[in-house]
């Protein structure tokens, strides 16, 4: 389903940044506060591109929080 995509890709981006952030040197938390971001500026995007600025304002507001 659209959903398990979703889940799983997000779940990627999450574990792509932070290995690719803990390889460059950074500690664990900060890696894991990095992919957290990086997974919801890609949500952010989504709402975006669908012309969801409400949408997009709320979460893009939650990185780096």
């Amino acid at each position: 389903s659209s959903v398990d995509a979703l889940t799983e890709a997000l779940l990627n981006i999450l574990q792509e940044v932070e290995m690719g952030a803990i390889e460059d040197g950074l500690e664990e938390e900060e890696a894991e506060d990095m992919a957290a971001d990086a997974v919801l500026l890609a949500v952010a995007q989504a709402f975006q591109s669908a012309g969801l600025t409400a949408e997009y304002s709320a979460v893009y507001n939650m990185i780096g929080k």
